[in-house]
């Protein structure tokens, strides 16, 4: 079993926790937040995160020149899920600002980071084993005056080749002048350039968005020419499979399209919308329209959200509103966010169908929060986040780790204006999370202890935690699981009730502290359950009970209890 280290944690709490009218209940949990920057030291924008494909994240944070007018540096960090930082990279940037790349990276399914960044040679790509090191640096294009590169993405396909995507901007005082977007494959073996296909933009003005997806299907990009705005499809050889108009130009020389979000859904559909506007379309897998639809937005779209898990689009308009769009292009509904003075950021959605977009105080960025919205629409919890003092002046947008939790960046200005950066992770309560016995008698912090249990409920997929909280600080946990549920029986020297029975399990190679924040959580290893007997595998069907004992102490009196137990149905 793999108990969680708490190390690393920084002083956190809840301002205040605000529920709907007819809510559930508290469903958003702060884990933890952990400091990633050295004390002191300024940060420029929100530490970003990707997911770990062995839990976790990696987090890339970029830091303010020091001293003035020298370059930038960023870094890459692993955290693990228990918020360990397991390694942290630095690259070597030369004498220029990185500003244009240090989003550009991707996590591979092994593990790996890849990265793009520039030197004083020109523009590089990198790549990380899972322990940090480099294993390849390849050069992508030489540095040349003439042209200005900025960056657009990087990602992997199914089989493994690279994609890299910049614009390649022609500068021409005092204004800038025609950009092409280029798609580069890169072998993952060394990093060597495999092809490099070209789309030019339009060459009559400027003002063009460009949007990229890059991933498991291959690199679909969107754009504007002199014809129209396009969306276009690259596979791993560098061909063009297909490239459709989307929005014909109306007046040559005009520009009608601002592509800001692109979609590419596992079927190979793509959903595309445009910025300052309140379309959106869809392309079948073969490039062909299949839809377009007006929405009814009270404004123009900002941003894409994501994909519900049925499918649908929920996209982000304006500074205040939210809508989802069903597959077929009908409009279901649109939230105003609540409270009246905030703002949305970013939207992230859960695999069972929850909204969790973080809020900011528009138009300061201060005192970050977070909104729960179910499905439909519907506000459910607000948690407004406060460092003790410090104010939440950036968030970046939540990424779903393996264990279903969410991951945040957030910038926060301390006392006399330093900037630190903080990953903080936050547990959604998941539809299955099913109750088994419910605790009444409370431990010295006044609270009941909570158990919850968080990831799959498929056996094979090997992807259960346990996570304890409201517990007192700096007391010993141990984990306790059964094949049964009993009455609420008392034990001695306890003020807690045991509720376990049949076979029980005691995982007393993962005893652990509680830590300053009174929680403690533990990675199920279900082919090996420790019962008395010996080691148990769990099976698809079967119904396991886990319940949490820890120490306490009231007065002067050593004490100890429990927690509520938490029943978990394998299938």
């Amino acid at each position: 079993m793999q108990p969680v280290s708490l190390a690393r944690l920084a002083a956190f709490a809840l301002l205040s926790i605000a529920l709907a009218p007819g809510a559930l209940g508290q469903r958003i949990r702060i884990a933890r937040a952990i400091q990633l920057s050295e004390p002191g030291l300024h940060v420029q924008g929100a530490p970003i995160p990707l997911a770990h494909p062995d839990g976790g994240m990696v987090f890339v944070r970029t830091r303010f020149p020091v001293p003035p007018n020298s370059p930038g540096r960023w870094r890459l960090t692993r955290v693990s899920e228990f918020g360990e930082e397991l390694w942290t990279h630095e690259p070597s940037v030369g004498s220029i600002e990185t500003d244009h790349f240090h989003q550009l990276w991707d996590v591979s399914d092994d593990g790996s980071v890849t990265f793009m960044n520039r030197t004083d040679a020109g523009t590089l790509v990198t790549r990380l084993d899972d322990a940090g090191n480099v294993l390849w640096s390849a050069p992508l294009r030489p540095l040349d005056s003439r042209y200005e590169l900025q960056s657009m993405g990087l990602g992997e396909d199914a089989s493994g080749v690279v994609y890299a995507a910049y614009l390649e901007v022609e500068i021409a005082p005092p204004v800038y002048a025609p950009a092409d977007l280029v798609v580069i494959g890169l072998d993952p073996s060394d990093g060597s350039v495999l092809w490099r296909t070209s789309f030019d933009r339009v060459r009559s003005f400027q003002d063009v968005d460009v949007a990229v997806s890059l991933g498991k299907l291959g690199a679909f990009v969107s754009s504007q020419n002199d014809v129209g705005a396009y969306v276009a499809r690259v596979d791993a050889a560098g061909d063009v499979v297909y490239r459709t108009t989307v929005h014909p130009l109306l007046t040559p020389g005009t520009a009608t399209y601002y592509p800001d979000y692109i979609d590419v859904r596992p079927d190979g559909t793509v959903l595309i919308a445009r910025d300052n506007f309140d379309d959106i379309a869809s392309l079948d897998p073969a490039g062909n329209v299949a839809w377009r639809s007006d929405l009814d937005l009270p404004s123009s779209l900002s941003t894409g959200g994501g994909p519900m898990p049925d499918g649908d689009a929920l996209l982000h308009v304006s500074c205040c509103w939210l809508t989802r769009v069903d597959t077929d292009g009908t409009q279901l509904w649109t939230h105003l966010r609540e409270p009246s003075n905030a703002s949305y950021r970013t939207i992230t959605t859960t695999d069972e169908g929850w909204i969790v977009a973080t809020l900011t105080n528009h138009p300061m960025d201060r005192d970050g929060g977070l909104e729960l919205l179910d499905g439909d629409g519907v506000q459910q919890q607000v948690v407004q986040l406060d460092f003790f003092g410090g104010q939440v002046t950036y968030m970046s947008r939540g990424r779903t780790a393996t264990d279903g939790s969410i991951w945040y960046g957030l910038r926060v200005e301390l006392q006399g204006g330093i900037q630190q950066a903080y990953a903080m992770q936050v547990f959604v309560e998941p539809p299955n999370d099913e109750p088994g016995c419910q605790s009444t008698w409370t431990n010295s912090t006044g609270e009941t202890g909570l158990l919850r249990a968080y990831g799959s409920r498929r056996a094979s997929d090997a992807n259960a935690t346990l996570v304890a909280s409201r517990l007192p600080v700096d007391q010993p946990v141990l984990f306790l699981g059964g094949t049964g549920l009993l009455w609420p029986t008392p034990v001695g020297g306890s003020v807690g009730r045991l509720c376990l029975g049949g076979s029980i399990a005691r995982f007393n190679d993962s005893v652990q502290s509680s830590g300053l924040l009174g929680t403690a959580a533990l990675r199920l290893d279900l082919d090996a359950i420790p019962l008395a007997s010996g080691l148990a595998a769990v099976q698809a069907g079967q119904s396991w009970y886990f319940q949490a004992w820890h120490r306490d102490r009231i007065g002067l009196v050593t004490t100890s209890s429990l927690t509520n137990a938490r029943r978990i149905l394998f299938l």
